[in-house]
């Protein structure tokens, strides 16, 4: 039963019935409501000057926005099962933080206040006044210090497996040499 789709007779209503895991993914389709076939919600990609990087962003649906923010090393992909899965309802915008994906690299460091105002100027290019955000790890921490920033931007807060306080100085450490050797030797070593 687990594999079985169904496609509703056109105009019959897809209310209270759920999408079974494997259509809902990546490259895989949603069930519109009330419609009688399989379509993949249409995707808009922008990319969003920040102050010293583009910032890329990847925005399906309709309805009342959610803000979908990755961990460290990860993209927008991470969220491809739930952005794809809440476009009939709501307006998805799945963020590339800046460094990471499709998103430029400044030329120094950043921190997560600077996450955090990417956050705004993102909402701001998108004009969107409010919206939910979901932050996984370094993007939970995003999504944290942007509630502080600036809470009128929020109407809701989802967090992932995050923490509210920096990294401990040996896991800094850490991750450092982890992104050192990626610098030097390259992704393609570690996939």
């Amino acid at each position: 039963m687990a594999n079985q789709h169904k496609v509703l007779p056109a105009g019959a209503s897809s209310a209270g019935i759920h999408a079974p895991y494997d259509m809902i993914g990546k490259h895989a389709a949603a069930l519109p409501r009330g419609a009688g076939v399989i379509r993949t919600p249409s995707m808009a990609t922008h990319s969003i000057p920040a102050a010293d990087v583009h910032l890329k962003v990847h925005e399906q649906g309709t309805g009342f926005p959610l803000v979908l923010l990755p961990g460290m090393w990860c993209d927008h992909h991470d969220f491809d099962t739930v952005a794809h899965g809440m476009a009939g309802n709501y307006r998805t915008v799945g963020v590339d933080l800046r460094g990471h994906g499709g998103s430029g690299v400044p030329p120094q460091s950043w921190t997560v206040t600077d996450l955090a105002r990417d956050m705004v100027r993102i909402l701001d290019f998108l004009n969107i006044e409010a919206a939910v955000v979901v932050g996984h790890s370094l993007g939970g921490m995003a999504a944290l210090q942007m509630a502080l920033m600036a809470p009128s931007r929020l109407r809701g807060l989802v967090l992932l497996s995050t923490s509210a306080e920096a990294e401990k100085p040996e896991r800094r450490a850490q991750l450092s040499l982890m992104s050192m050797t990626i610098n030097m030797g390259g992704m393609n070593r570690w996939l």
